[in-house]
């Protein structure tokens, strides 16, 4: 399951409280969920990253504080729940920039094009 850290406020539905990501907060499992989502953001960037240990020496450097930025991570290969939000945040937020940081080898290749693709998997199973 993903994490967001950052300059983020979540409201998980209207007139409920916002919940800041100024601490790590795990990304529910439920893409209908997410789908209802509204946000706050002073941020100038998304930044995807591939790997959990870069994402929390990213948090404890005070990197969001340096850049205006929401940190966004899979922990590895992008689950569902993950990929939905982040196109939610980009919805909401189309102005963002979204830059990706993986390693540079056809796995990160591989992951950056599942965020912007989607899986093939995926794709064969909607067909059915």
């Amino acid at each position: 399951r993903g994490a967001v850290f950052g300059r983020l406020q979540i409201q998980e539905a209207p007139g409920r409280e916002w919940l800041s990501c100024a601490s790590q907060r795990a990304i529910p499992g439920n893409c209908n969920a997410i789908a209802r989502f509204h946000y706050q953001t002073d941020a100038s960037y998304i930044v995807v990253v591939e790997k959990d240990a870069i994402f929390q020496c990213l948090i404890e450097d005070g990197f969001c504080n340096l850049i205006p930025s929401i940190l966004v991570t899979a922990k590895g290969m992008p689950d569902m729940a993950t990929r939905a939000f982040l196109a939610s945040l980009h919805e909401a937020f189309p102005a963002l920039t979204v830059v990706g940081l993986v390693d540079w080898n056809p796995s990160g290749v591989a992951i950056l094009g599942v965020y912007k693709h989607g899986s093939g998997r995926m794709q064969l199973e909607s067909a059915r």
